[in-house]
């Protein structure tokens, strides 16, 4: 027979099948909870990294400091006047090329056209000069030059 130990644990009411069912399915709806909340904090760390705000990290980046930096010399009274006294020092140096660019043509010119008067035309008139008699070729000089 039955001892009285084992009666109580037949008597016990035994949980249904749908109780089993609803504690499993309260514990999805909490782990799927836990798993959006997990990516709902990864996406808003993650935007506010990339948007800036993500303190001291991205204030000590090459980016920042390089901007800054640019920001401090372009505002800076020094750069100014270094960067005024620098044009004008290339404006000058501009000039004083250009000047002697114009001086080296105007001379390059003047020895071109030397150069082939005295080849051309010149030898062309002296042996006309050359050829005529003595009596004219005294008139011609000194009617040349007067």
């Amino acid at each position: 027979m039955d001892t009285p130990q084992e009666k109580k644990r037949k008597d016990q009411p035994q949980p249904s099948v749908l109780v089993y069912l609803k504690v499993i399915f309260l514990t999805a709806i909490i782990l799927f909870g836990v798993i959006v909340l997990n990516n709902l904090a990864k996406r808003q760390n993650q935007d506010r990294t990339n948007s800036g705000e993500s303190g001291i990290a991205n204030l000590f980046s090459g980016k920042n400091i390089r901007d800054a930096l640019d920001k401090e010399v372009r505002t800076n009274d020094a750069y100014k006047t270094a960067t005024s006294e620098l044009n004008k020092t290339t404006s000058d140096v501009l000039g004083e090329a250009t000047r002697m660019k114009d001086e080296a043509l105007n001379q390059g010119k003047e020895f071109v056209t030397d150069y082939v008067y005295e080849q051309t035309v010149g030898t062309m008139v002296e042996s006309m000069i050359n050829r005529l008699p003595e009596r004219q070729k005294t008139k011609v000089l000194e009617n040349v030059c007067k």
